[in-house]
């Protein structure tokens, strides 16, 4: 090698070694300032355009935020979903997360604003341990190589969990109690040593039925569709609707098992507590049925908002429309044998005596909620508490009828009952300004691709509703130039309560 080439390589090794140095310097300048432990010079003052990460390896310098000197960890600015103050700290601890796209902290080819860059889901869901061993700390992706749902190259066998749901659909049975409905005594009996006078007159006789009804578990089912309208998920609309079984409730008694059988009653006229006698041994046989019906159903239009949101909860505003109805029936029937000989009433008269009562109750009214959930692997914690107000539409339907059928005569039928007569007879309604409360708590399992099993609890509470219990008046006569029995108004609240055992798709 000739002298002057060995001269020229020296010096092109001597300028490349200074230019490294410098470059070397700059970047140290940079990192420092960007750490927080010192300032940067002042001719480094501006901020260059954040460099795009690459796929494998999703580094960039991002300035620290003014005032702050906390590390940021590269994995945690990618993988925050909607970009809080800090990245490593939760929602509950810092400033809410907001849908807005943040061009400083997020790069612009960044879109969704999910808890994973570019969109590939919550790394939480990634597999029975989720990330970390099971760990509910900050997110990071790209430790657990998740795909999104049903992708190749998810390196886990759960990789296929971390999607980005757009539509979600709840499945759910349930298996719910109510509170049940209040009567009147509506049938007594007595001692066959008692008198036929004062047979199953109150308060000295037994009360056969009165009280609560109707308490028993009912099976239903709660159906909840719905979808978001951008993939950050920052709104999303459903429709969800749900209804227990019919409860039928049936008090049944004749005068082989209850020979003394009689319906209740206070007579304004006498001054005095009396009582249709149905059946009384060597007078008449019968048999009293009293049924009660009751249903309940609903269904929502609503939206629901994100307030808050980082990589392992969110919080959702919720409202929307809801509408419920309750209806309830109460059907009162009795029916005589006169079985006397001798008597003024031929043997074998037969009477049969309806009273009837149905109550509906409607709501229409707006919605006011939070619904908060929560991630860990594959758990998945819900709670929602709300509340509806507005209308509640009450009517009530009140019918009777009383026939008599003598042997050899015609059959005669006139309009009302025992308990029902031409003053309480028609319909009624009223409006009342109500309020629906809803508590709700659901634990979700993941077992498959965007397939979850729930188990939950769900309490609702109705202010005030319309029973047809209430309606009832056991009184009759004139009390004081006012016709008995009478329909009034009376408050009734109500509630249902009970487990819910259901599947949750996302697609």
């Amino acid at each position: 090698m000739t002298i002057e080439r060995t001269k020229f390589i020296g010096l092109l090794a001597s300028l490349l070694l200074a230019a490294g140095q410098s470059r070397g310097a700059d970047f140290n300048e940079r990192y420092a300032a960007w750490q927080g432990t010192r300032p940067a010079p002042a001719h480094r003052a501006s901020a260059q355009a954040p460099v795009a990460p690459q796929p494998s390896a999703p580094v960039e310098m991002v300035p620290a935020a003014p005032g702050t000197s906390n590390q940021r960890v590269l994995s945690n600015v990618y993988s925050a979903p909607v970009h809080t103050p800090d990245y490593n700290r939760p929602w509950t601890t810092s400033n809410c997360a907001s849908c807005s796209h943040n061009a400083t902290f997020e790069p612009a080819a960044d879109q969704l604003g999910t808890c994973d860059y570019l969109g590939g889901g919550n790394a939480l869901s990634c597999g029975p341990g989720g990330c970390g061993g099971g760990a509910c700390g900050p997110c990071s992706c790209a430790a657990c190589a998740c795909g999104p749902c049903g992708g190749a190259g998810g390196g886990h066998e759960w990789g296929d969990l971390c999607s980005n749901p757009m539509v979600w659909l709840k499945l759910d049975t349930l298996l719910w109690w109510r509170q049940g409905r209040d009567f009147p005594a509506l049938v007594t009996s007595d001692p066959t040593t008692e008198s036929s006078t004062t047979a199953g007159i109150l308060p000295d006789a037994q009360i056969l039925l009165s009280g609560r009804v109707g308490t028993n578990m009912t099976a239903g089912g709660r159906v909840d569709f719905g979808f978001y309208i951008d993939p950050r998920q920052c709104a999303g609309y459903g429709f969800r609707t749900f209804g227990i079984g019919r409860d039928s409730s049936e008090f049944r008694v004749k005068s082989q098992d209850e020979p003394v059988l009689a319906i209740p009653f206070f007579d304004f006229d006498a001054g005095a507590n009396d009582a249709l006698l149905v059946a009384y041994p060597g007078l008449r046989t019968g048999v009293v049925a009293v049924t009660g019906s009751q249903s309940v159903f609903g269904n929502d239009v609503y939206g629901r908002y994100l307030l808050c949101r980082d990589c392992n909860n969110r919080l959702d505003f919720i409202t929307g429309w809801h509408y419920s109805r309750i209806a309830d029936n109460l059907d009162v029937r009795s029916r005589s044998t006169v079985t006397e000989i001798g008597g003024t009433i031929p043997v074998g008269t037969r009477t049969t005596i309806v009273d009837q009562f149905d109550a509906r109750n409607e709501f229409h009214g707006a919605i006011l909620g939070l619904q908060w959930q929560r991630s860990c692997g594959v758990w998945t914690t819900q709670w929602l508490g709300r509340i509806s107000i507005g209308n509640m539409h009450e009517s009530m339907n009140i019918t009777g009828s009383t026939q008599i059928a003598v042997p050899g005569q015609p059959v005669q039928n006139s309009t009302g009952g025992i308990l029902t007569a031409a003053s309480n007879i028609g319909r009624f309604s009223r409006d009342e300004f109500t309020a629906i409360t809803e508590l709700g708590f659901n634990l979700g399992y993941r077992f498959n691709c965007c397939t979850q099993l729930n188990i939950g609890y769900t309490f609702i509470y109705w202010n005030d509703i319309l029973g047809s219990g209430t309606a009832i008046d056991p009184a009759i006569g004139d009390d004081n130039g006012t016709t008995r029995p009478q329909f009034t108004f009376r408050h009734s609240d109500f509630w249902v309560q009970g487990l819910n055992l259901g599947l949750t798709k996302e697609f």
